[in-house]
């Protein structure tokens, strides 16, 4: 697990006690449906493996060992709830990096973001500080309305980062944990949202040495997730295919506009981002790097 955490876990054993106690409830009066907060962790359950693109076996894979989970336990929305502890719900939460309160059923967001406007090299620190600057990291522009050519924009948006927690073998989809670069949607006629991303996609391709790719979304979809309240992972398309950059189309149109960039490299020099992560080149794998998940005690 990553240090440096962005979220602060507690445990929401008040909230679970009242869970179970509903579902001890439930079990004894022999009802036929589940009480309403009961079945609302069901759902988030599921809801969590949807957006994390995972599935019930492939989810036995990432919790510890000593939980003693069985494909009955997932499966089971019963054997579920009475399995779901106050500590495991918080492992599960700060594992895939999800608000505690929400897999407990409470609230609509999912996600407690970081407030990056403005200050790109204070995200960047957070990076360094979760440890994702060692990692096989990823940059993901999700535009409402991309257009390129001398009138481009991006539209409204939002920058998202993300490192692979497992990928698997067998051609499985890649499993990711995303961190959204501001907790608002940013719009592309704003020139302090332009510079943030044209400072990031600067920072990203030399750090990387790759680009921020910028998938179209619906502008709702978009907004959903820049609030925390929609899983990214279902949006972002992975891999080393075609699609456009940031660093390649719109800094290339842009830059003029921007003074040449001058002021998004002096902003470099100014905010210590060689410090924070030294811009040395690193080779692009022909293939996805092999990892498997550090799961805690």
């Amino acid at each position: 697990m990553a240090e440096g955490k962005l979220v602060h876990v507690e445990a929401n054993a008040s909230l679970i006690g009242s869970i179970t106690n509903h579902l001890n409830f439930f079990l004894s009066g022999g009802k036929l449906s589940l009480p309403e907060d009961a079945q609302r962790v069901v759902d988030r359950f599921q809801q969590l493996l949807d957006g994390q693109q995972i599935n019930r076996a492939q989810l036995l894979r990432f919790v510890p060992e000593n939980w003693g989970w069985t494909l009955g336990h997932v499966s089971e929305p019963q054997a579920l709830l009475q399995s779901l502890t106050a500590e495991r719900i918080a492992w599960l939460t700060e594992y895939f990096g999800v608000r505690e309160e929400w897999l407990a059923g409470d609230g609509t967001r999912i996600f407690d973001w970081p407030f990056g406007y403005k200050h790109p090299e204070r995200f960047v620190q957070i990076l360094a500080d979760m440890g994702w600057l060692d990692q096989d990291l990823r940059m993901t522009v999700l535009s409402s309305g991309y257009r390129s050519g001398s009138n481009g924009s991006l539209g409204t948006f939002t920058i998202l980062f993300s490192v692979p927690l497992v990928e698997w073998d067998h051609g499985e989809v890649t499993v990711y944990r995303h961190l959204n670069f501001d907790g608002s949607l940013m719009d592309w006629a704003h020139p302090p949202c332009r510079f943030d991303a044209l400072v990031l996609a600067l920072w990203f391709h030399r750090h990387a040495k790759r680009g921020a790719t910028i998938p179209i979304c619906p502008c709702q979809r978009v907004t959903e997730i820049a609030n925390g309240r929609a899983f990214p992972g279902p949006q972002i398309p992975f891999g080393y295919g075609n699609l456009d950059r940031l660093e390649d189309r719109v800094i290339a149109e842009y830059g003029h506009a921007v003074n040449g960039l001058g002021e998004v490299h002096a902003y470099f020099d100014r905010y210590g981002f060689a410090r924070i992560s030294p811009m040395v080149p690193k080779a692009l794998p022909d293939s996805p790097p092999q990892c498997t998940p550090q799961l805690p005690e």
